[in-house]
């Protein structure tokens, strides 16, 4: 807003804006000198500034968590739902209200916190509770991080309420607000994801609040859609990702750097979700919530999905003593099995099924192959099966020289059956598993 537009706003009108620009009206008596607090507070940043300024300047990253998270940054937070997003960002949010070497063992700069909370109020405040007594914080530790009540639409108005609220906060508290979190961008834009439109407006509302505190950075928590090609950005337009400075995946018990403006990606964080008691009910009954725990994955994560057929060879080979068996052998139980299962399966389903199955699940690392002998990657086999037994069923396998770095086998995605091919529709299996 410029001065001329500033002197045309009455006494009353002035107050929120002063508000916003981080100064307490009720200093002042008259709008003459409201209006002359405000206009410096409101001159624009310079159109245009020289290269050669950049010299004279320090150029190492400021971060808001070392390495990871830069200040004055947009970061999105996307993942499938049920996959941790919320409790990973509880976790940050913590972290920097906190500040210190709180986040996975990096340093988190430390300021005050908003979390725009969409949904799920009650379960935002027994997840800060959780993580407050996994960290032994007291209730004035947390004293500036703040939950929004309700989801706030990002239409102008709203917006800039929202900012005169957090600005009236700076003022009252004497404190900085250094990282908002919206949760989700579903429930707080206005209009449809799929719209370039729409999500260019959620995106400049996004960045007149982190402007609005200079050096705040903000994340928004983001559910990703469900093919593969939007799994690491997230559902709807592709405006939202390539507005990002960075991404992070949560999937499968992994954050996962997808995007990083500036700086190297780093590696993969393993975490897992743990439960906590943080009080008991009416009834004596415990209550609990989690928290992120960082350095491993949870069993379920570290575990493989792994399709029908893949499944029942994996049972196969567990109901073997050695966990092992030759390929052949392999072959005619697993046919067996599945005549068992269905007694009019045709024989070029049997075999399409295990060629598919085999190669598969060695590049998932369940099973090893050494020569014509299969054995479960967890199970060390006896030494007396390593011997090579020819087969004239085990000729599509590619063997390998050595159990420690196996060849899986790669098959050419496309839906014709040849001698040496063969990749199975879904429809193949109805019914069946």
């Amino acid at each position: 807003m410029n001065p001329k537009e500033l002197d045309t706003l009455s006494f009353h009108d002035l107050r929120p804006v002063a508000v916003e620009r981080g100064i307490d009206p009720t200093l002042y008596e008259t709008k003459a000198e409201l209006l002359e607090a405000i206009q410096p507070a409101a001159a624009e940043k310079p159109l245009f500034v020289s290269a050669s300024s950049f010299f004279g300047n320090d150029v190492r990253p400021d971060y808001l968590i070392k390495n990871l998270i830069e200040l004055n940054s947009d970061w999105l937070l996307v993942g499938p739902s049920g996959e941790g997003k919320t409790f990973v960002a509880v976790d940050v949010v913590v972290s920097v209200g906190v500040g210190g070497q709180t986040f996975n063992g990096l340093h988190c700069r430390q300021g005050a916190v908003l979390y725009l909370a969409g949904e799920g109020h009650t379960g935002i405040k027994r997840r800060i509770r959780a993580l407050a007594k996994k960290r032994g914080l007291s209730a004035d530790d947390v004293k500036h991080i703040y939950v929004s009540n309700s989801a706030i639409d990002f239409s102008n108005g709203s917006l800039r309420a929202a900012v005169a609220a957090m600005k009236a906060l700076e003022v009252k508290y004497g404190i900085v607000f250094l990282f908002i979190v919206i949760d989700t961008l579903h429930r707080h834009m206005i209009g449809e994801e799929n719209s370039a439109k729409d999500t260019g407006e959620y995106i400049r509302s996004v960045q007149y609040l982190r402007e609005s505190f200079p050096g705040a950075s903000t994340c928004t928590i983001h559910h990703s859609g469900h093919s593969e090609s939007t799994l690491g950005r997230g559902r709807g337009s592709s405006a939202i990702p390539a507005a990002m400075d960075a991404i992070v995946l949560c999937s499968k018990g992994l954050l996962t750097v997808t995007k990083l403006k500036d700086g190297a990606i780093p590696e993969p964080i393993e975490f897992k979700v743990v439960p906590i008691e943080i009080g008991t009910d009416d009834d004596g009954e415990p209550i609990t919530s989690c928290t992120v725990e960082y350095g491993q994955r949870s069993v379920k994560h570290r575990s493989p999905s792994l399709a029908g057929q893949e499944k029942i060879i994996v049972r196969l080979l567990d109901e073997t003593v050695a966990k092992s068996e030759l390929i052949g052998d392999l072959r005619k139980r697993f046919n067996d099995y599945r005549r068992n299962l269905d007694p009019e399966v045709k024989a070029n389903t049997l075999k399409n099924a295990y060629l598919k199955a085999i190669p598969s699940l060695i590049e998932k690392q369940v099973i090893r192959q050494n020569d014509n002998l299969i054995s479960l990657i967890s199970c060390e086999p006896s030494p007396s099966l390593y011997r090579h037994f020819p087969s004239e069923n085990d000729a599509f396998i590619e063997t390998s020289p050595s159990l420690s770095s196996p060849h899986p086998i790669r098959v050419e995605k496309n839906d014709a059956v040849t001698d040496e091919v063969a990749i199975l529709s879904e429809e193949d299996f109805e019914g069946i598993f």
